[in-house]
């Protein structure tokens, strides 16, 4: 049986990390946005070719859940570039008008 006194409690932003040990739950949800980003530019990048700047750039400062959505629609052949991001790319639009 354990001793639950034996086992320090950790902070509720603690996380387990992938090699063992702690890591803080901001360090990981950048890590697991930065790994989702690549995924997501990768499978974008072979359907639709090179990606604008802007649209490259915004998928890297994006969290978490908002790249797995993208991930989703990118993975529906139905969608195309625009659909995917279409508030991202007609804000970029507006912006340079």
């Amino acid at each position: 049986m354990v001793d639950n006194k034996a086992i320090p409690e950790l902070p509720e932003n603690f996380v387990p990390g992938e090699k063992g040990g702690w890591v803080t739950r901001p360090y990981y949800e950048r890590g697991r946005a930065a790994g989702g980003a690549k995924l997501l530019t990768r499978l974008l990048e072979k359907r639709f070719g090179t990606l604008p700047t802007a649209l490259h750039q915004r998928i890297f400062e994006a969290d978490a859940a908002a790249i797995e959505a993208w991930y989703e629609l990118a993975l529906d052949d139905g969608h195309d570039l625009q659909s995917i991001f279409v508030p991202i790319l007609s804000n970029r639009a507006s912006e340079t008008q």
